[in-house]
């Protein structure tokens, strides 16, 4: 007889422990209502994949010291977790639905963080699908450098899309620590199973933010 393999994703889900009050959620939630209701059915367990993501994520940022937890080290592997799932399963199943978060109104709203080329010329994405899913080869392929001042201390991110056929940089960006996490909680609101934490960690990315393409940091 077949044998079935029983996760912890097959139990119930917990409440969520936090309601939505933070101003961060409640935009992306204003947003979602107005540009793209949730009238869709996610492939089976990304929605819960997200929600828990983000819930450790949370408990780790709010209990990180210098000895550990980690809270970049757990900022990368959210982004590596949630990025991967929704561009390999959703975005891939649903090729009508990848236009439908306008890349330019989400960073004026400030709910995505705003990603540029840290090497000009490059081409930017068209589209936050073609963003995310630069995004996600890059995560998925190891192309990531940490910088920040000194050793052990990271404060940006570098990651870049070299694609398999053309054996050569096409495009990467700096991102901010924070960003990191906004990216996640982000596509939390968008497709998780339930909203972020109303906290202020879901802190915005602004213009004057963004790391500096040329700036001389150390890599950690």
């Amino acid at each position: 007889m077949p044998i079935r393999v029983t996760t912890d994703l097959d139990t119930a889900p917990a409440p969520h422990p936090h309601p939505v009050t933070s101003p961060f959620a409640q935009r992306v939630r204003a947003r979602t209502a107005i540009l793209w209701p949730m009238q869709f059915a996610l492939s089976d367990h990304l929605p819960e994949l997200i929600r828990r993501t983000v819930f450790n994520l949370n408990f780790i940022e709010e209990h990180k010291s210098n000895g550990g937890p980690f809270e970049v080290t757990q900022s990368v592997n959210s982004c590596l977790a949630v990025i991967v799932h929704l561009t390999e399963q959703y975005l891939k199943e649903h090729e009508d639905e990848r236009g439908k978060i306008d890349l330019a109104a989400e960073e004026a709203s400030k709910c995505w963080p705003i990603l540029r080329s840290s090497r000009p010329p490059e081409k930017e994405p068209g589209s936050w699908a073609e963003q995310v899913t630069c995004l996600r080869h890059g995560l998925a392929h190891g192309n990531i450098k940490f910088h920040g001042p000194s050793a052990g201390e990271i404060t940006a991110i570098e990651i870049w899309n070299v694609p398999p056929s053309e054996n050569k940089r096409t495009w990467g960006t700096s991102i901010l620590v924070s960003g990191l996490s906004e990216m996640v909680r982000f596509i939390d609101c968008r497709f998780g199973a339930s909203p972020s934490a109303g906290d202020p960690k879901c802190a915005t990315v602004t213009d004057t933010q963004q790391p500096a393409s040329n700036a001389a940091t150390k890599s950690s």
